[in-house]
């Protein structure tokens, strides 16, 4: 008996330290909920282990209700950006997108394209003081361990945030807008 007390008192003081953060609502919208490519899982994965209460959503079936009551909505590149379209150009969640097609909806493209798509390994981080660029100093860093493609929106729109750089180049491959701009 002593030992459960004990044991239930520990959990009690655990509990009371762990993060402010500790399940946040996010909303994650993929191609197939049921089936998650490795990048999505990893993202689900990483979500979680931060803190987050992920959902899972079929982009065919997006509304702008999901951001009620959300901290987060994380855009997969294995939507089709038509099925998220304009939806969330307003709400005021952060959004992190990774589909490239949605640039011009969410107002980080400002030539209505949908951006280029840079091949390489590194990236060069020029706002260290970001959150976006996750600790990561000032300078050119790996990124990918093989080519890969990065996408970029090529005529950003004015005042968003380059938190990075394609290498020796000017095109934004990692890129913030921030609440009200």
């Amino acid at each position: 008996m002593r030992t459960t007390s004990l044991i239930n008192s520990m959990l009690a003081l655990l509990s009371l330290s762990l993060p402010a953060y500790a399940q946040r609502p996010a909303v994650f919208y993929v191609a197939d909920p049921a089936a998650l490519n490795a990048a999505d899982q990893a993202a689900f994965d990483r979500l979680t282990v931060l803190g987050f209460s992920v959902t899972v959503i079929d982009d065919n079936l997006s509304d702008p209700a999901d951001a009620t009551g959300q901290e987060l909505i994380v855009i997969s590149s294995t939507v089709t950006s038509g099925n998220i379209g304009t939806k969330h150009t307003a709400t005021a969640v952060p959004i992190l997108d990774w589909e490239p097609a949605l640039f011009d909806e969410l107002g980080i493209q400002a030539n209505n394209a949908n951006g280029v798509t840079i091949a390489g390994t590194q990236i060069q981080i020029v706002d260290a003081s970001h959150p976006l660029a996750g600790g990561l100093p000032a300078g050119v860093i790996d990124f990918f361990n093989a080519l890969g493609g990065l996408a970029s929106p090529d005529t950003p729109v004015a005042g968003i945030n380059i938190v990075a750089r394609e290498v020796g180049g000017t095109r934004p491959v990692i890129v913030g807008v921030e609440k009200g701009s």
